[in-house]
């Protein structure tokens, strides 16, 4: 009993804990981390840095973070202090490795690993008869700034020397059980260690297809369009249902309950929508269809949709950017007309910039754009765009019809004469 009451306190320790966040969606992690663990965090671009007590399984919910690390020392470095050459790397390093808080460091990392092969004082005891049951490590580093006279591999090799002299762990490449990371950034030094093995936005895909959208995207675009209880959210290019898949997950973890819908028009990725869709959790299902449909032409009446969001194309493995000026205005005018007067809203994600500006000038009557923000979706700089239907009733005559058409031939007549 008393064992329990001491592993009760050492999940209890507060820690500095580091995420890597998806570039752009860094203020999106802050609020789910204020929402969700009643705590604030820091911004740093790709990076948030926040200081809690919550259990690590708690923390490790979180959505919108793909790797997490427990902070056990970091600094600000003089220009004076910085190695002017790779020798004098050492003695620094050193220094470093008495400074840092291995111990609630090591305790967060048994808490999220759950090894189990020795406790933390013999972790912290330089024994070779120990060898066998203490953690097997490695060293990693990322490195930025050009003032360096040093590489990642000589911080990775000297600091890894400096934990062998002081703990006698032993190295490993690969099959390790902890790792530990030492990152400069100009004149900054962060040494953490690892508490997730892989990426955690790997979402709830089973099938996937060619542009499957990862799931910190979906639930991003979620948050934007502040869905609520009782909404129908529809994403009507769903593809293989990666949007409607996380609004689901969205209820089943009681963050709001909503209908989710999703429409697409090619047959092999709708049945992997199908397949995506069907969640069983503890005979838990949450509310969800699929329909075979055009979203130039939905077959759904009038202001009757919540919440559209959608991954459009971007014009290279599906489409075309030329294709793309004419379809993203019929599309977002064909979203004008299901989604509800006055409340209803639309997130869309693009890199097509130039279309989707076309399409919101050739909507203007149907959406007010409120606003759009920068993501990188891999090596891509990609788009969140954000419109409210306004209260104008969508006119069903052929005039309405070609308003589309009219405003794309307009600006490119304006773009090409800006050109000559």
């Amino acid at each position: 009993m008393i064992r329990n009451m001491a592993q009760d306190n050492d999940t209890l320790v507060t820690a500095r804990f580091g995420a890597t966040v998806t570039t752009g969606l860094e203020s999106i992690a802050q609020d789910e981390i204020r929402q969700k663990l009643q705590i604030e965090a820091s911004i740093l671009k790709g990076r948030i840095v926040f200081e809690t007590s919550r259990p690590i399984g708690d923390i490790l919910k979180l959505k919108t973070i793909n790797n997490l690390f427990v902070i056990i020392h970091d600094e600000v470095f003089t220009d004076e202090q910085m190695p002017t050459e790779s020798k004098y790397l050492e003695p620094l390093l050193m220094e470093i490795g008495e400074r840092c808080d291995w111990r609630v460091g090591l305790l967060k990392w048994k808490e999220a690993s759950g090894f189990e092969r020795c406790d933390i004082d013999k972790m912290l005891t330089k024994d070779t008869d120990l060898k066998e049951v203490q953690p097997k490590f490695r060293v990693s580093s990322n490195r930025y700034g050009l003032k360096h006279t040093f590489t990642s591999p000589d911080i990775c090799s000297t600091f890894g020397h400096v934990i062998d002299t002081k703990f006698g762990w032993p190295i490993r490449m690969k099959d390790y059980d902890l790792e530990v990371y030492a990152n400069f950034s100009d004149n900054y030094l962060c040494v953490c260690i690892s508490l997730t093995p892989g990426c955690l936005a790997s979402g709830h895909i089973k099938e996937f297809g060619l542009t499957t959208l990862r799931a910190v995207y979906c639930y991003a675009m979620l948050k934007l369009a502040k869905v609520e209880t009782g909404d129908i959210v529809l994403d009507p290019m769903a593809g293989t249902g990666a949007i409607s898949v996380e609004t689901c997950y969205a209820w089943l973890d009681d963050e709001f309950h909503a209908f989710a819908m999703a429409g697409e028009l090619q047959e092999i990725p709708l049945g992997k929508c199908s397949a995506n869709l069907n969640i069983d959790l503890h005979g838990r299902r949450p509310p969800s269809d699929k329909m075979r449909l055009d979203v130039t032409k939905m077959p759904i009446r009038d202001n009757c949709v919540d919440v559209i969001i959608s991954d459009l194309p971007f014009g290279r493995r599906h489409g075309s950017k030329r294709g793309n000026k004419t379809l993203y205005p019929a599309l977002l005018r064909s979203m004008g007309r299901v989604a509800r007067l006055n409340t209803g809203r639309a997130v869309l994600l693009t890199q097509d910039k130039h279309a989707i500006q076309l399409a919101s000038a050739a909507n203007r009557d149907l959406w007010i754009e409120r606003s759009f923000s920068h993501v990188k979706v891999g090596n891509l700089h990609c788009y969140f765009y954000i419109f409210q239907r306004n209260e104008t009733k969508f006119s069903h005559d052929k005039e309405s019809d070609e308003q589309p058409k009219r405003a794309d031939q307009k600006l490119r007549k304006v773009a090409t004469n800006n050109k000559c």
